[in-house]
């Protein structure tokens, strides 16, 4: 049927919904098999679909945008998600197909898809999709007097024997049926089991067991000693109410988990006796105790502190349970005993083709049956036992449960050993009830009586073999009546669903709601909010998991708990008092209302809402202060959190960033504009306009300097100094303008043909066209005296005839010696005469010619055959040597000298004049509203490093980038005053993302600006006034060229940084408009202006402790409320007016990047791009800035009272202490003061010294040192260098903008100070990371592996270069193993080199100049953690603005540290780390010595 209506129906969705995700992905597998070749898609909660935001990806996957309509299989709640937020609309669909059917009632997913989508159309006459329902077991809870008669537009198929209640059928607004036709033909092949009633005995017997020990322990736990407890009552301030709701529900960690563990124990004890329940207390207590000492992301402990880990472990530590179980005989329960028996009984009759299905009450029951089973001497020899517990409940839940013995793995496979009869007997909850294939089988037990109705004929229907028996087992006391009741209901289902004559009656209309003015629809339990434009749907049933969905997208970190808090209160409580007082009976029922607070990174005006009504539920009451709260995020003023779809604006989860990665990612290379050619097509023509612009040469060896104007059609832009390099000692200066216009000149313009082709000929003539002298570019000498136009059409005249006519000047031009097939000269000096060894080599070299020795001979030098002069010769000889030539046979140049050597620079020069056109052209179109001043900047913005030009645009990138994301975070701070951090900082990223930058200079065509291509003089010939693709049509063969998309996206942040230098942030901001970075850009000033107006608008804060943290940093606020956000953890919940410090920290975070690299773009070293990362990156990274506010402290004055014995006397006291930064933060976490308490005792016992010694006095950068304080993925010890940037987030603020302040305060906490000792002394800020791969690389070996595990009390870092393992290294956290791990390793692999241990390999070229990588500088500063494994390849390259003492260049292990005093102070660090790495003593001794 389903084949049929997706032939007849592909322009709507057919959507197959299933109760749980085992039956989906069988149902998918059946249509995929079954149907035509459509579209068919398998959703389900693992494919994070509730993460899915935007529109594109549904409509991608459905095939709505390819009018392709998919077949869709998934769970209820993922089409009831869709629906709620409009991604999919009930009219799209065209069939809905329920299995498992008689889910759809009550609060079901699939009832709410019909109640509040399907039922509100349908009223309305509106389409509606068809349905088909299947089930065996319409009734849950009903009875057929329930039934009540609805309208009829659809109907419901069934196959054999399905039938409904009338709710069901109410509920999906379609009538039941049960097959009549040919029925007697179709019961033949159904194969009923038989009924079997097992009673066990319900008293429990006397056997001791560990249930008594575990009662005890209960008994004795002092819920105040909890360190939940006592945690709440050393915060501050201390919250009474919620330490009291605490210990009246007594539901700390702590005592949930063994009240848990005393439950399942008793249920254990009863229902298996006094075996099973040591069984499971032995497993569960080895496993907690066990994870206690885990710190495995995994553990089920992970997300509890230390404190409640030690204090669970010694309440679980004083069970007594028995190291051997002991013998099971005698030890069962009554009811077990009586399985057993009938176990075998069953197998005896089966003749070993045994099948059999047992159902337990709960999940831990099923681990505890199996073991029986498998231990059991009677059975373990029979029953190959399987286990199955269903995956629907999160497996992150049952893991943190200690009293859980889930094993989730493995289960899939048990039902394929079921079918292939690997296994003969599974033991399993409910799960396998409804809808999983398991085959049939020849008995099925049910441990525990049905629950209901439905279980009773869902279970039964496992049992469909022959002769097949159906068992159920009940405690003494258990109603026997209730199986008769559920055989009577289904037989009188059975009776109505076979009347064919039944049909449903119309239900009353209602008249269609109108919106209030809110947009609420309805009241009470129907209350709704609708978005009309997408068809999104807010109601009191989906709030609150909607604003859980919402707090769960809030940046993420260690120490927070973002989830909603609710308070609940008794409306009515007056009338209850009033009602109890006077005795009236109980005619008033308590009503309640309900308040819901948000985490403190929400804004104030929407942090806290309250229900509308009062409700005689609590469960009603948060639901409509969820609904409350959700509409207002929604409808927050001009700014709202959440969008039309009724999702969180922005995600910060990381499968949707990588889900939008997908989407938005750029491809390495596109098909770009050819860059523009400035010479194309300038012809000279009568009237045209000239303009003459100097270009002047000087050259040490000339003395005077030689100066020819070019004619162009365009006045010539500002053109930097050329430096020349005839050769490395004799270096030139060219300098070019200004130009001035000789208006229309054709006599000029004759001239300059003339002379420019005499010009060019006399050095490229063989690369010219004979007798063209069409040009697009004219050379005439500056001083017309030096005009040789006039005899550049005559015969050459020989060197001798000019000197006997006395026409040669001082500085004749190049000269040919003819008898060497002309090559060419520069003459020195005349000479009479010749040595006796100068004439014979004379002879020698002019075989067959009689040469006087005392005739006239000229002495030369050779010119060279070089042409690019722009950069210096890498290898000249050691000095010129002269040669004598004889006048008669050779010939002058009429161009003379000076201008013949111009000549040779001229391809050069105009190679440099071209690159300014381009950039003028730029600057005269897309960047005309900038208003660019300096053309030479532009230029450099322009040149990629590919070009090799004297200057490039990485240094101008590295500053724009900072430029960049500075404006772009104050603009987003401002603009969106509501926005928490995530939103700000998943928006920014957005904004300035490569892929953002380099889509934005594709959609302006900025590559035709863009230089990438290499000047090579030995290939360069003039240009004649053509079309350049008529002059190289090679180049229009190769069509449009690839340019890397970094090039593109760097090239637009490199024009923000040029920009930036010539007009700061103004200008800067203007080029980001240009490109079309379309946020609201609005001026810094005003922006900062806004900023500080709406601080001034906060609540006034008189707090004196504040005093002491101005003291501390150096400035004293006037809006006091920005420095107390600044300070205040995402935890801290005590008052509802300020923020967390995460907007400020954010805004900080620019902040500071922005000060740094101002300093390190200005340093007078002329830093390398890749030099400046890197000291950037010493200085801004977590671990140095949690450094820093361990560090920095102010003393805080305090007076005592002092009085000797026996004396009256009483001295007053100075007794001032020291508060150090971090001490000011505050919080309301109970973990995070014990992380302090830890990070403060390693700072003063491990580092203080030790880190501030390397950074005033070392070599290199203590980064190992430092990693303690790192933190880790989930965040650990992130706010101790959150709060610095947050101060100085605040500072500029309160400051209304100014950067001084910003700066002082940075020199005052001694980043800038730190800062410019490392770029003054020349210190090595390399990460030992980088150092070891570029040693590794540079050496030839390849990659660095760095292999990472879990180990007991922390984490283990392996190095492996080649596979061959180095060392291992044990620390607290991943990233402090690694650090030291390959600060260790880099030792010992030198050693190893220089003792010649490793052999001779291939160095490995880590990324070529165009590759897609956005890891410029060998590694990024962020992420090179983060993986267990992986790989380095370092190119080991020189760079001249690094640090000199860079690992990537050393040939041995001593050159790593040549001062004494770096490794006396990097002993210590080694001498702690030997207990944990690999390596002898002895070796490490040898390691250091070598060093």
């Amino acid at each position: 049927m389903l084949g049929c209506w997706i032939l007849d129906g592909m322009n709507w969705l057919s959507w197959f919904l299933v109760p749980n995700v085992s039956l989906g992905n069988q149902q998918y597998e059946v249509l995929k098999a079954s149907l035509p070749p459509v579209n068919i898609q398998f959703l389900s909660g693992g494919d994070k679909v509730d993460k899915w935001s935007d529109q594109e990806i549904w409509d991608e996957i459905l095939g709505i945008k390819d009018n392709d309509h998919a077949v869709v299989v998934s769970t209820h709640q993922v089409l009831l998600d869709a629906l709620t937020h409009g991604f999919v609309r009930m009219q799209g669909i065209g069939l809905i197909v329920f299995d498992e059917a008689h889910h759809c009632v009550g609060q079901h997913p699939a009832n709410r898809i019909m109640q509040e989508f399907y039922h509100p159309r349908a009223r309305k006459g509106l389409e509606v999709p068809a349905v088909l329902g299947l089930t065996a077991s319409p009734v849950v809870k009903s009875t057929p007097d329930q039934l009540r008669h609805v309208s009829s537009k659809l109907w419901v198929g069934v196959l054999a024997n399905w039938i409904h209640t009338r709710v069901i059928e109410a509920n999906l607004n379609a009538i039941s049926r049960t097959p009549v036709r040919n029925r007697e033909e179709l019961l033949r092949h159904v194969h009923p089991p038989i009924l079997k009633r097992i009673r066990g005995s319900a008293a429990i017997d006397n056997a001791p067991s560990a249930l008594e020990s575990l009662q005890l322990a209960w008994a004795t736990m002092d819920i105040r000693r909890d360190p939940y407890i006592r945690a709440l009552q050393s915060s501050e301030p201390l919250d009474l109410e919620r330490i009291e709701m605490t210990l009246t529900k007594r539901n700390t960690y702590c005592q949930v988990q063994m009240r848990g563990l005393l439950n399942k124990a008793f249920h254990i004890r009863k229902e298996f006796g006094a075996w099973g329940v040591d069984c499971y207390l032995k497993h569960a207590i080895q496993k907690a105790i066990k994870f206690a000492d885990e710190e495995d992301p995994e553990s089920m402990w992970m997300e509890w502190n230390n404190e409640e880990k030690r204090y669970l472990k010694s309440i679980l530590s004083k069970i007594t349970v028995p190291r051997d179980i002991g013998p099971i005989e005698g030890r069962l329960s009554d009811k077990v005993e009586k399985l057993i028996e009938v176990l075998l009984g069953e197998y005896r009759d089966d003749g070993g083709k045994f099948a059999g299905l047992i159902f337990v009450e709960q999940r831990v029951g099923v681990s505890i049956l199996a073991e029986i089973l498998k231990t059991d001497p009677r059975t373990k020899g029979i029953f190959r036992v399987g286990t199955v517990v269903g995956v629907s409940e999160s497996s992150g839940r049952t893991r943190k449960a200690i009293y859980e013995l889930v094993n989730l793995k493995g289960q899939y496979e048990t039902i394929e050993d079921f079918r292939s009869g690997k296994k003969n007997l599974v033991v399993s909850t409910s799960v396998v009830e409804e809808g999983m294939d398991i085959p049939a089988c020849r008995l099925v037990v049910c441990f525990s009586l049905p629950p209901n109705l439905k279980s009773f004929i869902q279970r039964r229907g496992r049992a469909r073999m022959a002769k097949s028996n159906y068992v159920l087992m009940f405690n003494e006391g258990d109603s026997q009546g209730k199986i008769d009741k559920f055989k009577q209901l289904e037989m009188d289902m059975i009776e109505e669903y076979l009347d064919e004559t039944r049909k449903l009656k119309a239900e009353i209309e209602t008249e269609a709601e109108e919106p209030d003015e809110d947009g609420i629809l309805s009241k009470g339990r129907n209350r709704r909010f609708l978005i009309e434009s997408t068809g999104a749907l807010l109601t009191l049933d989906s709030a609150v998991s909607h604003l859980h969905h919402f707090c769960n997208c809030l940046p993420q970190g260690e120490y927070m708990d973002l989830r909603p808090i609710f308070h609940t209160r008794i409306a009515n409580q007056e009338q209850l008092d009033t009602q109890e007082a006077t005795g009236a009976g109980s005619s008033v029922r308590p009503l309640y209302r309900a308040e819901v607070l948000l985490p403190n990174c929400i804004a104030p005006e929407v942090r806290r809402a309250e229900s509308r009504e009062a409700w005689v539920t609590e469960r009603w009451a948060k639901r409509d202060a969820a609904f409350e709260a959700y509409l207002a995020l929604r409808q927050l003023q001009g700014d709202p959190l959440i969008d039309d779809h009724l999702m969180p604006l922005l995600q910060t989860d990381p499968d949707i960033a990588d889900a939008t990665k997908k989407l938005e990612k750029r491809p390495s290379k596109v098909a770009v504009d050819n860059t523009m050619d400035p010479w194309s097509e300038k012809k000279w023509e009568e009237d045209t306009v000239a303009f003459a612009t100097p270009i002047t040469l000087n050259m040490p060896s000339s003395g005077c300097p030689v100066v020819v104007e070019i004619l162009t059609h365009f006045a010539c832009p500002d053109v930097a100094k050329i430096m020349v390099y005839r050769t490395n000692s004799d270096i030139g200066e060219v300098t070019v303008g200004p130009s001035r216009c000789l208006g229309v000149n054709p006599r000029i313009i004759k001239r300059g043909k003339k002379t420019t082709y005499a010009l060019l000929s006399c050095i490229f003539g063989s690369r010219m066209k004979p007798g063209v002298k069409d040009f697009p570019y004219l050379f005439v000498p500056k001083n017309e005296a030096d005009d040789w136009v006039e005899k550049d059409d005559e015969v050459p005249v020989t060197l001798l005839e000019a000197y006997r006519t006395q026409e040669v000047s001082p500085d004749i031009g190049i000269i040919k010696d003819n008898s060497q097939n002309g090559v060419r000269y520069v003459i020195q000096r005349w000479r009479n005469g010749a040595t006796p060894e100068e004439h014979e080599n004379l002879m020698e070299r002019y075989k067959g010619r009689e040469i006087d020795p005392n005739g006239v001979f000229i002495e030369a030098i050779r010119l060279s055959g070089r042409r690019d002069f722009l950069h210096p010769e890498s290898n000249e000889p050691s000095s010129e040597s002269s040669t004598l030539l004889i006048p008669a046979l050779c010939t002058v140049d009429v161009v003379p000298w000076k201008y013949s050597q111009l000549a040779m620079y001229l391809p050069g020069i105009i190679r440099r004049i071209e690159m300014s056109f381009i950039a003028a052209d730029l600057e005269r179109t897309l960047l005309h509203p900038v208003g660019f001043n300096s053309i030479p900047k532009m230029v450099t913005a322009l040149s990629a490093s590919s070009a090799r030009e004297s200057t490039d645009y990485q240094r101008l990138e590295f500053l724009g980038d900072s430029v960049l994301k500075f404006l772009t975070s104050v603009n987003l701070l401002d603009e969106h005053p509501f926005w928490h951090e995530g939103y700000l900082t998943r928006k920014k990223e957005q904004m300035v993302a490569n892929s953002r930058l380099a889509r934005a200079a594709i959609d302006n065509r900025l590559a035709k600006w863009i230089i990438t291509d290499i000047f090579t003089g030995a290939k360069w010939r003039p240009r004649y006034v053509i079309s350049e693709e008529e002059e190289f049509p090679e180049k229009k063969r190769k069509g449009p060229k690839q340019l890397s998309t970094k090039i593109l996206a760097d090239v637009v942040e490199a024009l923000i940084g040029a920009a930036y230098l010539e007009g700061g942030y103004p200008k800067a901001l203007k080029v980001i408009r240009a490109f079309g970075l379309n946020i609201n850009w609005k001026p810094l000033e005003e922006r900062t202006a806004s900023l500080l107006n709406r601080a001034s608008r906060y609540p006034e804060v008189h707090l004196l402790h504040l005093k002491g943290l101005e003291s501390l940093i150096g400035y004293h606020f006037t809006h006091k409320a920005l420095l107390l956000e600044a300070i205040t953890h995402p935890s801290w919940e005590s008052d509802m007016t300020s923020l967390s410090y995460q907007r400020m920290e954010f805004l900080g975070d620019a902040l500071l990047d922005m000060v740094v690299v101002n300093h390190l773009f200005f340093s007078p070293r002329n830093l390398s791009h890749i030099g400046m990362h890197l000291y950037k990156s010493s200085v801004v990274n977590g671990n140095f800035l949690a450094y820093l506010s361990l560090r920095c402290a102010v003393d805080v004055k305090g007076y005592g009272i002092s009085q000797r014995a026996q004396s009256t006397e009483v001295e007053i006291v100075n007794k001032s202490r020291k508060v150090e930064l971090w001490k000011f933060i505050r919080h309301q976490h109970q973990q995070i003061q014990h992380a302090q308490k830890i990070c403060s005792k390693r700072y003063e016992e491990d580092l203080r010294d030790s880190v501030q010694t390397a950074l005033d006095y070392g070599k290199d950068y203590p980064w190992t040192e430092l990693s303690p304080l790192e933190s880790d993925k989930s965040g650990r010890n992130k706010f101790l260098s959150d709060v610095v940037e947050a101060i100085i987030g605040a500072v500029f603020i309160d400051s209304g903008g100014d950067f001084e302040m910003v700066k002082s305060l940075a020199e005052r906490l001694g980043i800038l100070r730190v800062l410019k000792r490392l770029v003054t002394d020349h210190v090595d800020v390399t990460h030992p990371v980088k150092k070891l791969g570029e040693a590794v690389a540079a050496n030839g070996q390849g990659t660095v592996h760095y292999v990472q595990s879990v180990e007991a009390g922390g984490y283990s870092c392996t190095v492996m270069v080649n596979e061959e393992k180095l060392l291992s290294v044990r620390a607290a956290s991943r990233s402090e193993a690694r650090t030291k791990a390959a600060e260790l390793a880099l030792s010992v692999f030198m050693e190893k080199v220089k003792n010649e241990k490793f052999p001779a390999g291939t160095a490995r070229r880590r990324r070529g100049e165009d590759e897609d990588d956005e890891s410029e500088y060998g590694y990024e500063d962020e992420d090179y953690a983060e993986e267990e494994e992986d790989e380095y390849y370092m190119q080991g390259s020189s760079d001249p603005g690094m640090p000199t003492n860079g690992v990537g260049h050393l040939n041995t292990a001593k050159d790593m540290h040549d001062d004494a005093g770096t490794m006396i102070g990097r002993r210590k660090v080694f001498e702690d780390e030997a207990s944990h790495v690999d390596l002898k003593i002895g070796d490490l001794d040898t390691v250091l010595d070598g060093c």
